[in-house]
């Protein structure tokens, strides 16, 4: 699907992805919401948008964002929640979810999200 703004056509999911990302930011938020940011995103695309969420978090703008990426999770989140049934099922640090878990931490996370 393209997406139309102004005369500018956007059809790349990474075009699209900066594009909501430039539109988060107007008016300088402390506060932005992400649906998988980097979802469907080839590995150099993705580590971009890891770094500019990585400056939002240093210029103090509180980022809430979603994600099946454990390494995500990991590397961007200072906490992480997990939903199951559209209830908060538990709440903790990338850390305690490795200690918790393991390896398997996302296999396990997602088998509890869809019981």
């Amino acid at each position: 699907m393209n997406l139309k703004v102004g005369s500018l056509q956007i059809s790349s999911g990474f075009e699209k992805q900066k594009l909501s990302l430039a539109i988060a930011l107007i008016g300088q938020p402390r506060l932005i919401f992400l649906d998988e940011p980097t979802d469907g995103m080839d590995a150099e695309s993705r580590s971009w948008i890891w770094e500019i969420l990585k400056s939002f978090k240093e210029e103090g703008i509180n980022v809430f964002f979603t994600t099946r990426n454990q390494d995500e999770a990991e590397k961007l989140a200072d906490r992480v929640a997990v939903l199951a049934g559209g209830k908060l099922v538990v709440v903790g640090t990338p850390e305690y979810f490795n200690q918790r878990l393991g390896s398997n931490a996302q296999d396990t996370i997602l088998n509890v999200c869809w019981w």
